[in-house]
């Protein structure tokens, strides 16, 4: 979670992420997934607001409202200081569940992401 104006540390987590990724992918794929990382990051609201970076349910708990317990503490804080939520989906079988909360589609990123 980054609240806003909290995203300028993200490049240097990049970097030290990037250095322990350099083991496990090779140049090609960190330098593709460099530029998504960056691409994402240029969508970013600029008003202030809570990231929910990721949110995974093993597939065994979903429809026990794992998702939703994973939400909430941070969507409470977002009600209280009233400010907005924001976070990033990569398939389209989630939007319903991300509807229910109140997330809407603000932009669809079309080309490669991250596998």
């Amino acid at each position: 979670m980054v609240s806003a104006g909290g995203i300028e540390g993200q490049l240097c987590k990049a970097i030290d992420l990037s250095s322990k990724m350099i083991h496990a992918v090779s140049w090609k794929e960190l330098l593709r997934l460099l530029s998504v990382m960056d691409k994402l990051e240029r969508c970013h609201p600029k008003e202030r607001h809570y990231y929910l970076q990721f949110i995974v349910v093993v597939s065994k708990y979903h429809g026990k409202s794992a998702g939703m317990a994973l939400m909430m503490p941070t969507l409470h804080i977002c009600d209280r200081e009233k400010c907005w939520a924001y976070l990033e989906n990569s398939k389209e079988d989630n939007l319903a569940f991300y509807g229910r909360f109140g997330f809407i589609v603000n932009r669809f990123l079309i080309g490669q992401s991250p596998r």
